[in-house]
């Protein structure tokens, strides 16, 4: 047979592309190990919860939607396993006194396969317990009277209510508008209101009072008015009136402003919730 020099050059040429091809490898059957893709990134994330504080954590809890765990001795909780996006996260177990910057609770972001760092920041009054006595406490102390309101400091080493020395023991008001003293409210940063009746039973009508205890002062809420309630961040006090519930700012300044107006039923003994959204109180028909 005869083969032209084209063909045979022809021929060659495919000969040798062949053999280039196979030793190159380039075939489909890969002759090496496989190349690895990507790490594939992880779908959840975690919070590390902490808290800025002076005061001791017994009794708290962080909480991540309805999971809640107490802090460890540094102070801090780590939730893992949690999808990215948006979460509630929450400190429970507060006092009265206390209140938490920013908002509690909150809503924060888990970015996914990262740890994100969540602080409250919480500030808390001086630890303190308010009381009545209508005679004097102790020989040299504050001088008693007709159901004087005190204010007792606390033992700051573990906050237990234990008065350590007698001159932690004082008189809220060195006048008579702290006697007959019922319903006292005070707030976590040092602003106490109370209820000052006609009658030492508690009986009779009533004004409102408020003291700073920063600068010392005692001013006047309200001539008409009970049971007064502070509000966690001092800007308001709420208190009855005739059967209804009333405003007022911790200042005294401008007109109480009504919040119910009722007419067979009444409504007394309002409280504050923690974040100062929401007022609280009972009703009687």
């Amino acid at each position: 047979m005869h083969i032209s020099a084209k063909v045979y050059s022809t021929l060659i040429t495919c000969a040798l592309l062949a053999a280039l091809f196979l030793f190159s490898g380039c075939d489909e059957t890969p002759t090496g190990p496989e190349e690895s893709g990507p790490e594939e990134m992880s779908e959840t994330g975690a919070f590390t919860v902490t808290t800025t504080s002076d005061l001791h954590l017994r009794g708290l809890e962080y909480c991540v939607g309805d999971k809640c765990k107490a802090p460890d001795e540094a102070g801090a909780v780590r939730f893992g396993e949690l999808p990215g996006g948006a979460h509630e996260v929450e400190l429970t177990g507060l006092s009265d006194r206390c209140v938490v910057e920013d908002g509690n609770p909150r809503a924060e972001r888990v970015t996914a396969g990262d740890t994100t760092a969540v602080n409250f920041d919480l500030k808390c009054g001086d630890a303190a317990m308010l009381f009545v006595a209508d005679g004097p406490l102790y020989e040299g102390g504050p001088e008693g009277g007709e159901n004087v309101l005190y204010r007792a400091a606390l033992g700051a080493s573990d906050r237990t209510p234990m008065v350590t020395r007698a001159s932690e023991i004082t008189r809220v008001s060195s006048d008579d508008r702290a006697t007959n003293a019922v319903h006292i409210s005070a707030s976590a940063d040092g602003t106490i209101c109370w209820s000052r009746s006609t009658s030492p039973d508690g009986d009779g009508p009533s004004s409102i009072f408020c003291h700073l205890l920063e600068g010392n002062s005692t001013y006047p809420i309200t001539d008409r008015g009970a049971d007064p309630a502070v509000s966690a961040d001092e800007e308001w006090v709420a208190f009855e009136r005739d059967g209804d519930l009333f405003l007022q700012s911790t200042d005294g300044t401008g007109e109480a402003r009504r919040l119910t107006d009722t007419t067979r039923v009444s409504a007394s003994d309002p409280d504050f919730s923690p974040d100062g959204t929401e007022i609280l109180f009972a009703q009687k028909a």
